[in-house]
């Protein structure tokens, strides 16, 4: 039972038979793992018998756990998220000292981190992932108020795709939660303050988004009060945030 055993393993299933191979076992209780872009079991993170979060990685599917955070010693929580398209780089969402959380980039490779993204007032809301299989993060959904996204490269396709999305739909939130292998049609969520939000396909060649279903479509946006952010500044200075 998970009282008598906390510990967690990995397997590929044969979706046909059902027979399935362990390929991820690791020394710590209850852990949750994450694969690269081949689909590799490459970390897994946990709560070790202490109460503290552990963190541990892999250069490969028969290489042994290196233990990269130990929420003990470091003070701070780690957690995996992906790897670049390549697999070079993986991306971790990290607490910091101060202000928000952070996402590093850490090399494969050499075990170096970067910081690339920290926000001045909240943490990351929700990964932006590239279309594909990997889904590649990209970016991070931030909601200090009004959604917003951040892309690690404005440059990018996806950043492009997504501000396109948004002009397309002026005062929602955007989401691509999905696309096609070749990244031609992508499934799209939208949401906003009087609205539980729509569902689209849009075909990136022929710039055509298509309506798919409302989500609680019973209800109807147009006679729906509208939820808007506020935020005052309290008396000892803290800057805080609600809805109205």
């Amino acid at each position: 039972s998970p009282v008598e055993n906390p510990y967690t393993r990995a397997e590929s299933v044969d979706t046909v038979t059902g027979r399935g191979v362990v390929v991820a076992k690791v020394q710590v209780p209850r852990a949750t793992f994450t694969t690269d872009a081949k689909g590799v079991v490459r970390f897994a993170v946990g709560q070790a018998d202490d109460g503290f979060s552990k963190l541990y990685y892999r250069s490969s599917g028969e290489a042994e756990w290196q233990l990269v955070n130990d929420e003990k010693s470091s003070g701070r929580v780690e957690k995996a998220i992906g790897f670049s398209a390549d697999n070079a780089v993986a991306y971790l969402h990290v607490e910091m000292d101060a202000g928000p959380d952070a996402i590093v980039a850490f090399d494969a490779a050499s075990g170096s981190r970067k910081q690339i993204f920290q926000d001045a007032r909240v943490d990351p809301w929700r990964i932006i992932r590239g279309h594909g299989l990997a889904g590649a993060p990209v970016g991070v959904m931030l909601m200090d108020g009004k959604p917003r996204s951040v892309f690690f490269d404005e440059a990018s396709e996806q950043a492009r795709l997504h501000r396109t999305l948004e002009a397309a739909l002026p005062g929602q939130g955007v989401m691509v939660t999905s696309t096609t292998k070749d990244g031609r049609l992508a499934l799209v969520n939208t949401f906003a303050g009087n609205s539980p939000g729509d569902y689209y396909v849009y075909d990136r060649d022929t710039k055509r988004l298509e309506h798919i279903i409302s989500i609680r479509d019973w209800l109807d946006p147009s006679v729906m009060a509208t939820v808007e952010p506020v935020q005052f500044t309290a008396r000892d200075g803290q800057l805080r945030q609600g809805y109205i």
